[in-house]
């Protein structure tokens, strides 16, 4: 049957006027997720983010932004739910399982249990393959509220490290310290004998900071006693027990108060921030640090900095007792993707942060590395890695890593990696630094607590968290603040050690033993 001319005309014109509103309403419609999160002062602009623009498209969402300031981003966080505040949909925050139970437990967050049986199958695929997933993000009770974090980076795992300097080194004809006196002597002669040659005695022999992994004294403690960075646990025979009581924690602060005393180890160390620490390693006239405490060599901007390639890693120094170990922290999944009572949509919520969750990991090589074709590329035939036993999945062909940029959210997100996170394409052309980040890694590998002497992780009960949050919380504070007080000299540890070491025992530390102690068993018993 064949319709008038002026019939298929009317139609065609009917359809056009149609098909325009209909766009324009598909647009509008696009649902807009709310994310609360950590500025990160690498990152330019969230909105406009190439990351951010991929999410949206895969998932067809808005994201808008709220950014908590980055100095102080957990006390903000912390206000705004103890106050009732009203939240965004999402708040994008790595959270421990008891702060994410006590938030929980406010109402802030809402259980994803069932989501995770509708909609987790990226997640549920990565809980298949890794045993005890679940265990290490469920609250004491019996609910999960995050799609979690879990990238397994091996220099991570052994994140207190130091890198020092070895055309200084070479300038004054030194060995790499191997032990903890040996290390005095190096970094004496890097204050007194002018290694950067300017005629000036302007180096800081070694140097931290306050930021992420860049706490010298942890890899200082390891030479006299195991220190894991946390609870400060150690297990003897079966039995746990905390080692900030112990001789072995004083003699390690006896030999940092030494290094301060002799201005060694800068007091600036333990209150600079991030930024100011990577401003001193980078000092545009000439280099001043001869040792910096970080995870990785990329505390440089390692693609253009001139001094990048005179830092190697400083394997764990041996201490007078022969002790001699690496902090190390084995990855667990991390909460991080919580799903608020405000939001309106957490289907939608929930979909988006398992997306993120990429078994496959090629949403992780975007949140790490930035832009295909761009940033980075495929692997080419015949590309290595510096890492034994790992097949290559991309070439770094730009760092951004230390830069400001528009590419990723560094990381900031629910993400999966185990392969490419040690699958960087490695030659000297485009990583080079992948080789004494790698090197660094297996000497920190070698020197890892044996199984069974310390505790990798504990998940608390609500009894228990009831019995010791409190009390783990004041030891926490106190034994940080009397060990800087210790090294620099602020508290006497010839005269107070005794009553320091009886104010744990008024805060209540034989009771947080005890109760670590039915955790452990439970756990790994």
């Amino acid at each position: 049957m064949k319709f008038p001319r002026y019939f298929s005309l009317l139609l065609a014109l009917a359809m056009l006027l149609c098909a325009v509103p209909l766009a324009g309403l598909a647009e509008e419609e696009r649902p807009t997720l709310t994310i609360l999160m950590a500025q990160d002062t690498y990152v330019e602009d969230y909105e406009t983010n190439a990351f951010t623009k991929f999410i949206e498209d895969s998932m067809n969402v808005n994201l808008d932004f709220e950014l908590l300031p980055a100095a102080d981003a957990a006390d903000k966080l912390s206000v705004m739910i103890s106050s009732g505040q009203e939240l965004p949909d999402v708040v994008n925050y790595s959270l421990d399982i008891t702060t994410t139970y006590r938030y929980a437990q406010t109402g802030a967050f809402i259980p994803l249990n069932d989501y995770y049986e509708q909609y987790g199958d990226n997640v549920k695929k990565v809980a298949e393959m890794s045993p005890g997933f679940f265990d290490a993000v469920t609250c004491p009770d019996g609910n999960i509220y995050s799609v979690p974090i879990y990238t397994k980076a091996l220099h991570d795992e052994h994140m207190y490290k130091i890198w020092i300097n070895q055309t200084w080194l070479d300038n004054l004809g030194l060995d790499v310290p191997t032990t903890t006196e040996e290390l005095y002597t190096v970094l004496k002669a890097f204050k007194e004998k002018d290694p950067n040659g300017n005629g000036i005695q302007d180096e800081y022999p070694l140097v931290g900071g306050t930021g992420w992994s860049q706490d010298a004294t942890i890899y200082l403690m390891n030479s006299f006693i195991y220190d894991d960075a946390g609870d400060h646990l150690i297990v003897e025979d079966g039995k746990v027990d905390v080692v900030y009581d112990r001789d072995g924690w004083k003699e390690g602060l006896l030999y940092m108060r030494r290094l301060v005393d002799e201005n060694l180890l800068d007091p600036i160390s333990f209150t600079q921030d991030d930024s100011q620490l990577r401003a001193m390693a980078n000092n545009e006239e000439c280099c001043i640090v001869g040792a910096f405490a970080f995870s990785s060599i990329t505390l440089l901007p390692v693609a253009t900095s001139p001094y990048a390639r005179d830092f190697v890693g400083l394997a764990p120094v041996e201490g007078p007792e022969g002790v001699k170990f690496a902090c190390y922290k084995p990855t667990i999944p991390t909460n991080r993707w919580f799903i608020t009572a405000d939001c309106d949509n957490p289907e939608l919520a929930f979909k988006v942060g398992d997306f993120m969750f990429d078994p496959t990991e090629e949403v992780f090589l975007r949140a790490r590395f930035g832009v295909e074709g761009e940033h980075w590329s495929r692997p080419q035939e015949g590309d290595v890695t510096a890492y034994e036993g790992y097949e290559p999945m991309c070439r770094q062909d730009v760092n951004i890593w230390t830069l400001t940029q528009n590419a990723h959210w560094r990381n900031n997100a629910p993400l999966y990696a185990d392969k490419a996170s040690q699958g960087g394409v490695y030659s000297e052309e485009i990583s080079w630094w992948d080789k004494p980040i790698a090197d660094a890694v297996y000497a920190y590998v070698a020197c890892d607590p044996a199984e069974g002497t310390f505790v990798p992780t504990l998940a608390f009960t609500e009894d228990e968290l009831n019995q010791i949050s409190e009390i783990r919380a004041t030891l926490t504070t106190y034994v940080q603040e009397c060990k800087v007080r210790f090294i620099t000299r602020d508290m006497d540890i010839d005269t107070e050690w005794d009553s320091y070491v009886e104010e744990l025992q008024r805060i209540g530390v034989e009771q947080f033993v005890e109760v670590c102690q039915q955790a452990y068993d439970r756990m790994y018993k």
